[in-house]
């Protein structure tokens, strides 16, 4: 069985400024586009991300390929969690 993996919007989306977030089980992660930069962020537990202390943060540009790195190194974010 091939493993599911996290989807995100495309660029469209997030060049109009929206933000982003999701969550499986209790691994968090929101995205918040600005200045042509994806800053993302990834936390656990039941809380908000404001309330939660992060346990990793990555930036990428708001491009194809910088979407593309950003969905692997939240999947690997989040086979990291199940290791946990």
């Amino acid at each position: 069985m091939e493993k599911e993996t996290i989807k995100i919007p495309d660029q469209e989306y997030f060049g109009y400024g929206n933000i982003y977030s999701g969550s499986r089980k209790e691994f968090n992660y929101k995205i918040t586009p600005k200045d042509g930069i994806l800053r993302t962020v990834v936390w656990y537990g039941k809380l908000c991300s404001e309330k939660s202390e992060p346990e990793a943060s990555q930036e990428y540009p708001l491009d194809d390929r910088g979407l593309l790195e950003l969905v692997d190194w939240l999947n690997g974010q989040y086979e990291q969690y199940l290791k946990k």
